[in-house]
């Protein structure tokens, strides 16, 4: 059986982790496999990827009797080799990235939730930093992204305490962009993949540079410019130009 499946579905690519039985925790061959998934969305027909776990969890981490056997490679290298390819990969996909949390999302699976655009989080969902449990560091990003989610106080706390957020508080401290009913989880997941593709992709891409950048004000500021002057000369801000003054919805194409 595959570790990761991929499916697409017109313009919205599905990636799936397929551990159930392990909670879809990361092994080098899921890692890979995911790898492969990423690159394989990364084609002008996709417009938008979720990436979901199957069974009742996200990613429960790192599968720890695989990575931390006898026969493992070192802990760094197994991150700079496996791990931190993949959540480059999402960031760097020009496109809308939803991260359907369906479950439990624990250690590294935080951080490659959080490496989405979107966290829609299924409201029996959890997320908890475990690494201080085992007495390890935080990785797979999850530092870098809770401070600039939720603030340095509250990431802090989580990474020490190790404790779990349920979906609603992860909204609410902005861990999470939404909480969904379950009964309505893959319908709505559905239902957003398919706006955000519908959407003005390449000012998307545009907008994950720009908020991806660590700069300072004035720095970010001529960003903004640059960034801005690619978006105005795109087709996608012709057509909603002229959508808008013809008071009708844009067909937006990507270009």
């Amino acid at each position: 059986m595959p570790e990761v499946l991929f499916e697409r579905s017109g313009p919205v690519a599905h990636i799936t982790l397929n551990r159930p039985e392990q909670l879809n925790a990361l092994t080098p061959r899921l890692a890979a496999e995911l790898l492969e998934a990423l690159r394989a969305a990364d084609v002008p027909e996709v417009r938008a990827v979720v990436i979901t776990g199957a069974g009742r969890a996200f990613c429960a981490g790192s599968d720890l009797n695989v990575n931390f056997g006898e026969e493992a490679a070192p802990p760094e290298q197994t991150l700079r080799a496996s791990r931190h390819p993949i959540l480059l990969a999402i960031r760097a996909l020009e496109k809308p990235v939803i991260s359907a949390v369906n479950g439990v999302a624990a250690g590294i699976g935080v951080g490659l939730a959080l490496a989405g655009d979107l966290v829609a989080a299924r409201e029996d969902a959890t997320f908890v930093l475990a690494f201080s449990r085992i007495g390890l560091v935080p990785d797979g990003g999850t530092t870098w992204f809770l401070e600039r989610a939720i603030g340095r106080p509250r990431a802090i706390r989580l990474a020490m305490l190790g404790e779990s957020v349920a979906a609603g508080d992860a909204l609410a401290m902005g861990l999470a962009s939404h909480c969904v009913a379950a009964e309505r989880f893959e319908e709505d997941i559905r239902a957003l993949a398919e706006r955000l593709a519908a959407g003005p992709t390449r000012a998307y891409a545009l907008m994950k540079r720009a908020f991806d950048t660590a700069a300072t004000l004035p720095e970010q500021l001529e960003l903004e410019v640059q960034l801005q002057a690619q978006a105005a000369r795109t087709q996608d801000f012709a057509e909603g130009l002229n959508a808008f003054r013809d008071k009708r919805r844009p067909e937006f194409r990507g270009k």
